[in-house]
């Protein structure tokens, strides 16, 4: 058997390695969730309605992100902050609230960086709606 102060070291030594490894998986999420700046702009569909979508990921200190849709009168035409976004493996996810009240909700939107598409669907005021995004414009 093990005497106490090696189990100790080596849980001590497992519990470094394990925080070691928590802060690069999260300083490359931050830099995957900046990889998104700039403007990202789209159809969206719903049925046979469709407008532009706008989304515009700020990069400088405020990290504001905020989203537009044309032609959605419960959304409201004037851009929306977003809230809770997060870039995983799995895609894009954030929530926004449209001017009716109504919670956009966008759960694991894949997101192509190749050709610098984010297409999927996302929830709000109870429809599924189509998002086809491509960058707009550069990180800036």
């Amino acid at each position: 058997m093990k005497p106490e102060s090696a189990i100790r070291r080596g849980v001590s030594r497992a519990c470094g390695v394990f925080a070691g490894l928590l802060f690069v998986v999260s300083a490359v999420a931050a830099d995957s969730a900046s990889d998104l700046s700039g403007v990202w702009r789209g159809p969206w569909y719903l049925g046979m309605s469709s407008g532009v979508a706008t989304l515009i990921v700020s990069d400088g200190d405020s990290g504001s992100v905020t989203l537009s849709m044309t032609n959605n009168e419960d959304f409201g035409g004037d851009p929306v902050p977003v809230h809770d976004l997060a870039l995983s493996d799995d895609g894009l996810s954030f929530r926004s609230t449209g001017a009716n009240g109504a919670v956009l909700v966008a759960k694991n939107l894949p997101v192509d960086r190749v050709r610098e598409t984010i297409k999927g669907f996302v929830r709000y005021g109870g429809y599924k709606l189509r998002f086809e995004l491509k960058r707009a414009s550069p990180p800036r």
